[in-house]
């Protein structure tokens, strides 16, 4: 682990209950960088060319879009990050793993009884420099996503899919138990990209509204002592979900 080159701040464009914010702001946290979470775009001409999505990463003039390119230019800045090491097609494989994870627990975060809580939640997110613009701006994105989640479910129920597929994410999360089973780190033999991904989801499903993850997350050994690793490795970290695993009280 090293220091920060310099004072120039990152500036990440996200929210906390998004799985890719959540992995690069992690990797950010690690490495010590000075950095700015905002839920404000980076501009309204910004917001109507790309939409409100996220997260986005804004470095010495640099914009990056996409999490898994971040991690790239992080790499490049100094910061190990394990990247360099792969091949690119393992690294777009372990994306589109990561993406089909998501799509198999994301849709049960607005069940209808749970459309209150997935607003309170929005409302109370992490920011590093609160004000009332950036309030105004999530209370936008919050409907979006909402819209869009609903969007989501209803594809799933045209198609006679699960909402959530518990079978499905039981599976996808015992392929990392079972590299966890031969190595403390998923990257390799360091923390890096792909343990800060997945982490990433770990903060995700347990931000409060797919609680029922928690008992299969529960039952991975392997992981559990992975996430008190990847705890412990960033004790500065503001946002970080995943300590209910192994305290209901957190």
């Amino acid at each position: 682990m090293k220091s920060s080159k310099n004072e120039d701040c990152i500036t990440l464009y996200g929210v906390t209950h998004s799985p890719w914010v959540q992995g690069i702001y992690s990797a950010i946290q690690f490495h010590k960088i000075p950095v700015v979470l905002t839920s404000y775009p980076i501009s309204v001409r910004w917001l109507l060319r790309h939409g409100p999505i996220f997260p986005v990463l804004i470095h010495k003039k640099n914009v990056i879009q996409d999490s898994f390119e971040m991690y790239r230019y992080l790499e490049k800045e100094g910061y190990a990050l394990g990247m360099s090491e792969d091949a690119s097609e393992d690294i777009k494989q372990t994306q589109q793993f990561l993406e089909r994870l998501f799509l198999r627990y994301a849709f049960g975060r607005c069940y209808p009884a749970r459309q209150l809580s997935f607003i309170v939640g929005w409302s109370t997110m992490t920011e590093t420099e609160a004000s009332a613009q950036n309030q105004f701006l999530r209370s936008y994105l919050c409907l979006y996503f909402l819209i869009m989640i609903h969007m989501g479910i209803l594809i799933a129920v045209i198609k006679r899919k699960p909402i959530v597929d518990l079978e499905k994410v039981n599976a996808l999360l015992d392929k990392w138990e079972e590299r966890l089973c031969t190595s403390q780190w998923l990257t390799g033999d360091t923390v890096g990209y792909v343990d800060f991904a997945l982490f990433g989801h770990l903060q995700c499903m347990t931000s409060g509204l797919t609680d029922e993850l928690i008992p299969i997350l529960r039952g991975k050994k392997e992981l559990l002592h992975w996430n008190k690793r990847m705890i412990d490795s960033m004790p500065n970290h503001p946002s970080i979900f995943s300590n209910r695993l192994t305290n209901e009280h957190h």
